[in-house]
């Protein structure tokens, strides 16, 4: 199945670092967590998992706690034993991905309560609430990769055409986020290359943004025969982290490895075109870098939740 999503191009010799005008706001309410795990601004408000005592939290932008979704760590219904991914749709619903436990979690958006479980005959790794009753689940070491599933865990279709499913090479390499934008939308960011695939509200894919730093996929025969690497035995250094939009540009959080250091960049894009604008780098001890609302969000410390106001030049 071809690809006939726009696809936006970009030149690696573009790429320019520019100061953007940071400063750490101070939040209402300063929270303190066990180790943040994963953060992802959702539905105007701030998801943590906090692999501390297991729970996925819900964060108002002032730092104030709104809800706790997980029971306590372990194998009976609600519990976790290793959050791997979480989604909140419309504020009605928060399901979450458990790695170990193999299943994927529902809870009330607002209480927190538990609602129900399925155990899917796949690993599930990454979900994302496309409507009410219908998911979008990220697979690992499924040559389907992408499976559509209603909210019982009924397989209602699969969809691997929509991007480069190459049959030699294990599908452990397709690894990635999700990530929200809009209503009812997603985009997948692999961790091993350099594009954004951006699918609208029918899971479908509208648009893949090559990313500034060029990497594909790893095709070398190395990845191909085995089903875990390094970064060290990878071509390219850089990760994408994290992604968030606003109405006039795409953010993107790469972790930049050189052969002395790693530090986190924001590269933002214009939103309407998918080109790219320009580049900075973020203070070292933050990770996560997201923008929201005319501020950029981060996870400081593994124990918190910075904030900074920012300028970037026109």
């Amino acid at each position: 199945m071809e690809i006939s999503a726009e696809i936006i191009v970009q030149d690696v010799k573009d790429r320019v670092y520019t100061e953007w005008n940071l400063e750490r706001l101070k939040l209402h309410t300063e929270p303190v967590l066990g180790n943040i795990d994963q953060m992802v601004i959702m539905d105007g408000e701030i998801f943590l998992s906090d692999m501390g005592d297991m729970r996925v939290k819900r964060f108002g932008t002032d730092g104030k706690l709104k809800a706790t979704y997980g029971q306590n760590r372990g194998k009976g219904p609600g519990e976790f034993r290793n959050i791997y991914s979480f989604w909140s749709h419309e504020q009605e619903h928060v399901w979450i991905i458990d790695s170990m436990n193999r299943t994927v979690s529902q809870f009330g958006y607002s209480d927190g309560s538990y609602l129900s479980s399925f155990t899917p005959d796949y690993m599930a790794a990454r979900v994302a609430a496309i409507n009410r009753d219908t998911l979008v689940i990220l697979a690992y070491m499924n040559p389907e990769l992408f499976v559509m599933v209603n909210s019982e865990g009924e397989v209602l279709g699969n969809f691997n055409g929509t991007v480069e499913a190459v049959s030699d090479v294990p599908t452990i390499i397709y690894d990635g986020k999700l990530h929200p934008y809009g209503t009812r939308r997603f985009v997948w960011a692999p961790r091993f290359a350099s594009y954004l695939y951006i699918f609208d509200e029918r899971a479908r894919l509208s648009r893949r943004i090559n990313l500034i730093d060029g990497h594909g996929y790893p095709f070398d025969r190395l990845s191909s025969n085995r089903m875990r690497f390094t970064a060290s035995e990878l071509s390219q250094p850089h990760r994408t982290i994290a992604m968030s939009m606003t109405d006039v540009d795409i953010f993107v959080n790469t972790v930049v490895r050189d052969e002395h250091s790693s530090y986190n960049v924001l590269d933002r894009y214009d939103r309407a075109t998918g080109k790219y604008i320009d580049s900075a780098r973020m203070p070292d001890k933050g990770n996560q870098y997201q923008v929201y609302d005319g501020v950029i969000f981060s996870a400081g410390a593994d124990t918190t939740i910075w904030a900074f106001s920012f300028s970037t030049p026109m």
